[in-house]
């Protein structure tokens, strides 16, 4: 985002309910900066890079219930540090990961849609355009999987907890250019929600999380790449 190497933190659940604060990390200077609240207050929403360096914020609950799921999205600028309505999702989801694709869109999978319903669709948005498509099904279903884009332009997804809270250890590549998943070895372990990031060379790591059910959790750190 710009500046460079900051991040950006919105939204969230605490002892008083949802919040609509945001804020700047600056590493280099270890400060932050509160920014523009956001529009609404907004729990859980997925946040993606787009290619003109703004922000595409999407999905999640707002108020101070859990549902229903919002399809609801918006386009931060960094720049004026103002908020603008997107397209919406074609589905409202909740608990679902997002990813920037290697050619500048951004790519929603899997989550929640009601109590209890899960979905395993995902859907991809075109900054140019301002629209998202929809895809129908994809292996991916449930809560909190692991997604991440890889160098060679594919994207590598893995994990998830179903409605009956129980994690799974699938793992799949998704090939952009031919809207194909392809199975790849089980992750080491049956997880959800855990903390993922990618380093320079490519390789992925993934820590922490929910470990079988969401009665465990872990600490331990996986490497792939």
């Amino acid at each position: 985002v710009d500046p460079p190497n900051t991040l950006y933190v919105a939204g969230g659940a605490g002892a008083s309910g949802y919040t609509n604060k945001a804020y700047w990390y600056d590493p280099e200077n270890n400060t932050w900066e509160q920014k523009a609240n956001l529009p609404l207050t907004w729990c859980d929403p997925r946040i993606g890079l787009l290619p003109s360096g703004k922000l595409i914020i999407s999905g999640g609950s707002s108020g101070s219930v859990t549902y229903p799921r919002l399809s609801t999205c918006y386009i931060y600028d960094p720049d004026n540090d103002t908020y603008a309505l997107a397209a919406s999702l074609n589905t409202g989801r909740g608990n679902h990961t997002q990813t920037e694709l290697a050619d500048g869109r951004v790519m929603a999978l899997a989550g929640n849609i009601s109590n209890g319903v899960d979905t395993s669709s995902y859907e991809i948005y075109d900054e140019q355009t301002d629209s998202w498509t929809l895809f129908a099904s994809s292996p991916i279903s449930g809560n909190y999987p692991g997604m991440i884009s890889t160098v060679c332009g594919t994207v590598f997804a893995w994990g998830g907890y179903n409605a009956s809270n129980v994690c799974t250890n699938i793992s799949y590549e998704y090939n952009v250019g031919t809207d194909t998943w392809s199975a790849l070895p089980n992750f080491p372990i049956a997880t959800a929600g855990q903390a993922y990031g990618q380093f320079g060379d490519g390789k992925i790591i993934a820590c922490g999380g929910y470990q079988t059910n969401l009665n465990t959790v872990t600490n331990k750190t996986y490497l792939a790449g």
